[in-house]
């Protein structure tokens, strides 16, 4: 169990051995230890595993095979497998006058973004920095010469102009609506709000209040209370046929900028009729 993380994790066993021996590891039983086989013996000489350089190497047949009394050097490799001595951090050759000759593997240079080493049994292995801040706003990068790398990430800008992007270290890019007051640079005053529709403006949101009159006036006239009467009265009758002109169902509204008596000389009208009425019009001449 990882007490980081929560998590179960596995861990290869690394086996060992002795000089002139081979480690394994099997699935069921474990590790496991072999011999290192050198070649068959020859006709003068034998194979064997020198525990002290930990490669094959050769030494006379004692009692000496007849045609073999006067052999007093024997070869101690034919090849480099003769010369293997089980690890992955050495060049092993056999030279031509049949010696072993071994050099050390020499494996990439370590940096500030990974660190390379040699290991017997897997020969040059490289372990990577994890650059890694939990900052879904940043772009991780290393640098071998300086290390780990945060640059901020820049999101893309929606296209509808009226939303913005801000980023989140945890669920990074996120759209969402324009602040009126700091990205438009607008406040809600005097009959206006700031809004959005493509670019920011300020919402008119101050309406003409409703009539108070449950009558409805499609046309409407209005007159100045300055005028006198008889000006009044004669657009008043003008306005009456104006009426008969648009339709039975038009009505003439007059409203005084100074006060309400063109109102009172229009209701004192002998032509005016209240909505609802019914009757002959004075001004039909037919």
């Amino acid at each position: 169990m990882d007490p980081g993380t929560g998590c179960c994790s596995t861990t290869p066993v690394t086996c060992s051995a002795g000089p002139c021996e081979v480690p394994s590891c099997d699935p069921l039983t474990g590790c496991l230890v072999g011999a290192i086989t050198c070649r068959p013996d020859e006709l003068c000489y034998r194979w064997y595993c020198n525990a002290t350089s930990v490669t094959c190497a050769t030494e006379p047949i004692s009692p000496a095979p007849l045609g073999c009394t006067n052999t007093t050097t024997t070869p101690q490799c034919i090849d480099a497998s003769d010369c293997n001595d089980n690890s992955l951090c050495t060049d092993d050759v056999c030279t031509t006058d049949g010696k072993c000759s071994r050099s050390d593997v020499v494996c990439p240079a370590s940096n500030k973004c990974n660190y390379t080493n040699c290991v017997r049994t897997k020969g040059c292995v490289t372990t990577f920095i994890k650059c890694d801040d939990n900052n879904a706003c940043t772009n991780d990068t290393c640098d071998p010469s300086t290390g780990c790398v945060y640059t901020p990430y820049t999101c893309p800008e929606p296209k509808d102009p009226c939303f913005r992007v801000q980023c989140d270290k945890i669920a990074g890019c996120q759209i969402i609506p324009i602040d009126y007051e700091k990205d438009c640079n607008l406040t809600a005053a005097n009959c206006t709000v700031p809004a959005c529709n493509g670019s920011c403006y300020e919402q008119y949101i101050c309406y003409t209040p409703p009539a108070t009159s449950v009558e409805e006036f499609p046309t409407t006239v209005v007159l100045s209370s300055a005028l006198g009467g008889a000006a009044i009265a004669g657009i008043v009758i003008a306005a009456a046929v104006l009426a008969a002109g648009v339709g039975g169902g038009a009505a003439v509204a007059i409203a005084g900028a100074a006060g309400a008596g063109g109102v009172v000389t229009v209701s004192s009208n002998p032509v005016y009729r209240a909505a609802g009425t019914s009757g002959n019009n004075p001004l039909n001449q037919t």
